[in-house]
């Protein structure tokens, strides 16, 4: 059972305190009528429940008795009903059954309740239960139209006190039954409650993001310290390991974790001149947790030592515990880690909390480890750092075809990897990456149809690789309402919600999501880039030049030298431009072909028309040799030449083939300025989806 209160984004916006009251009545109202239905809460979403029955009858008494119950309050519910297989694993559910109950739930008016053929066959002739014919709707993901079917009335209750009195309508199976949650494959229904205000409808509000942090976070997990420095290779399992620490601690919603982004400039903090009392100031944090790892590569296992400190009081250790494991049980020591601090400062865990750590990303050790060396590679931002991190986590997932994790991070490394922004990227064209991609997204929907990762790894797809901008903020916005995060989504780049609106012109919804995600995440490298494309679009280039300068002392990546040129390009300083274009260039390996255009644009600006012919002539020959993506990057110097017409078939011929990141260029380089009148250029843009 799902549930989102109708309108709650809107009411969070304009008035937090009385959104919080609301959720609170509406949580109390779920917990009492769903135990009172026979049905197990599995699991807290924010505004929104998870829940699971296994008698159809009550599910559906259970929803009237909802919507009778909140009657008098000042929100209304949307109620979906699917009865299907699903999976069932450390009490959490998956499968095609939980991915339909949300869908049908999509559909239904604030209110109403609907359900499918497999339930009405389940309750026809059950005393109190009418229903109405709504048709058929077809159900995204699905192939073909679903028959739907509006509960008229079922065993609604005026008040919830009555309800409470009331025996439970024909309980099936009991409690006991409820505690097979590790068996696979059993029929179930799935009541979801979900008061979503149409996630995928073009013309639905972007919703409300509360951040849910203060300006200070009081819990800073410092980089575990490798303590073999002689095995420098060992090194991503330090940060690997700090980072899912990191993710569990975030599950315990009753003191807040500073980002990895924003930890990982202390990883060597033992030899840094800076005491632990200066780091927790700087983090604006109260208490520190530090430690230690070594791998054991002979016998497969590893140690961990790690203790939670008070730096103000002395340096007082308030809980230390040292770890000599197998590799297998590295999840398990991760989730415990979490339990024992939360139990050393005295915070008692609640149900939802308890359950969230108990659920298990995997049960595979050594695919554990592999995800973290997947990470690290990743982390290189490179041809070969991809291809590295596809080969690592194609070996997690033969360990655990079921990981959707890794199935995520896979989705999202193939995004990327073909992506020309970074350094060697792989050469596949756009159809190419679909097919990868949506191998691994679909199967992580499958396995966790609830999370926001996912969703947001498919917007930031849908932006750079089909070029459908109103598709991608569609994924945005449910990944934001379902928020499925402990805090706002740091792990797969939150920029591409803010870029989005970014494009699609909302410049205030751009604005308030990177402010919002730059004081959780205040080390994200790509935050201090979505700031200077905001200033870029403003036309604000001193201050786009700043955000771009902070950004390269974090990440000094060649795209990210070419993002600085391209602010001093635009603000006429042309030598400066090229010096950063050069930056960009002179790399190992193949340079990334944006550079190497706007060398040539730069050069051409300077009056040396024989180097811009140069590089110009080094991007024919990369064409010629069959590299893809390259239309759009010969339209951006076919635009500094003045050549309009020759631009303009150029784009189409882009628009055509779905070349990588047109969408991002085109709408945010200055350079195409001069088209955004022409009908030309207006189709194409309608062809992203661009709303003029």
């Amino acid at each position: 059972m799902f549930t989102d209160i109708v309108g709650y984004s809107a009411l969070m916006s304009r008035d937090e305190e009385t959104a919080l009251r609301v959720v609170g009545k509406n949580a109390a109202i779920h917990k009492q009528l769903i135990n009172h239905f026979e049905g197990t809460l599995l699991k807290e979403l924010g505004d929104g429940v998870l829940a699971y029955f296994e008698s159809p009858t009550n599910a559906v008494h259970c929803a009237a008795a909802l919507h009778a119950a909140v009657q008098n309050e000042a929100f209304s519910l949307r109620i979906g009903i699917h009865q299907g297989e699903i999976m069932m694993q450390g009490g959490d559910i998956f499968g095609d059954g939980v991915n339909i109950a949300s869908r049908i739930e999509a559909l239904a008016e604030p209110g109403q309740t609907l359900i499918s053929t497999n339930v009405l066959q389940s309750i026809q002739n059950k005393p109190g239960i009418s229903t109405q014919k709504i048709g058929e709707r077809h159900i995204k993901g699905f192939a073909e139209p679903m028959t739907l079917y509006s509960v008229v009335s079922g065993r609604e209750v005026p008040a919830l006190a009555t309800a409470l009195e009331q025996p439970a309508a024909q309980p099936v199976g009991g409690r006991a039954r409820m505690r097979v949650f590790g068996l696979l494959g059993i029929a179930a229904v799935i009541v979801t409650l979900i008061v979503l205000l149409r996630p995928f409808e073009e013309d639905a509000s972007p919703p409300a993001i509360s951040e849910r942090v203060p300006e200070d976070q009081n819990i800073a997990v410092l980089p575990l310290f490798n303590l073999d420095d002689t095995q420098e290779d060992q090194a991503y399992f330090s940060r690997g390991m700090t980072n899912e620490i990191i993710d569990e601690l975030t599950k315990i919603r009753s003191f807040l974790v500073a980002s990895f982004s924003s930890i990982i400039r202390y990883e060597n903090y033992p030899t840094m001149d800076k005491s632990l009392r200066d780091i927790a100031a700087e983090l604006g944090v109260r208490y520190l947790v530090a430690g230690s790892t070594q791998i054991y590569s002979e016998n497969d296992s590893f140690t961990l030592s790690i203790e939670l400190i008070e730096p103000e009081e002395s340096l007082q250790r308030i809980w230390h515990q040292k770890y000599t494991e197998s590799m297998r049980d590295i999840v398990r020591i991760q989730s415990g880690i979490a339990r024992n601090i939360a139990q050393s400062l005295n915070i008692e865990l609640s149900d939802a909390e308890l359950r969230d750590l108990g659920t298990l990303n995997t049960v595979s050790g050594e695919a554990t480890r592999l995800l973290y060396e997947a990470e690290s590679e990743f982390a290189k931002l490179n041809g070969a750092g991809f291809n590295r991190a596809i080969e690592l986590l194609k070996q997690a997932l033969d360990l655990d075809p079921n990981y959707a994790q890794a199935h995520t991070f896979m989705a999202w490394t193939y995004n990327q990897s073909g992506l020309t922004f970074y350094q060697d990227a792989i050469n596949r064209p756009t159809r190419q990456t679909t097919t990868l991609f949506n191998q691994h997204a679909e199967r992580a929907l499958e396995l966790d149809p609830l999370s926001s990762d996912l969703y947001m790894v498919r917007a930031n797809f849908r932006l750079n690789h089909t070029g459908r901008l109103v598709d991608a903020r569609n994924d945005v916005d449910r990944a934001l309402k379902i928020n499925s995060w402990p805090r706002i989504p740091t792990k797969y780049c939150v920029c591409t919600a803010s870029t989005i609106y970014l494009l699609l012109g909302d410049l205030a919804r751009a604005k308030e999501l990177v402010e919002i995600t730059s004081r959780v995440d205040p080390g994200n490298v790509f935050i201090d880039t979505e700031k200077a494309m905001i200033h870029l679009t403003e036309g604000r280039m001193t201050q786009a030049q700043s955000s771009m300068k902070v950004a390269l002392t974090k990440t000094p990546i060649p795209f990210l030298n070419f993002l600085t040129g391209l602010t001093f390009y635009h603000d006429h300083q042309y030598q400066e431009a090229l010096n950063y274009f050069l930056r960009a260039y002179h790399t190992e390996g193949r340079p990334i072909p944006h550079a190497v255009a706007y060398l040539a644009n730069t050069h051409r600006q300077l009056g040396n028309a024989s180097d811009a012919l140069a590089f110009q002539k080094e991007l024919e020959d990369r064409m010629a040799e069959g590299e893809h993506h390259l239309h759009y990057i010969f339209a951006m110097m076919k635009m500094a030449a003045g050549e309009h017409d020759e631009a303009l078939d150029l784009l189409e011929t882009a628009q055509a083939q779905q070349e990588s990141a047109l969408a991002y260029f085109l709408n945010l380089d200055p350079i195409f300025k001069p088209l955004y009148q022409d009908p030309r250029f207006i189709a194409i843009r309608s062809k992203m989806q661009f709303q003029q």
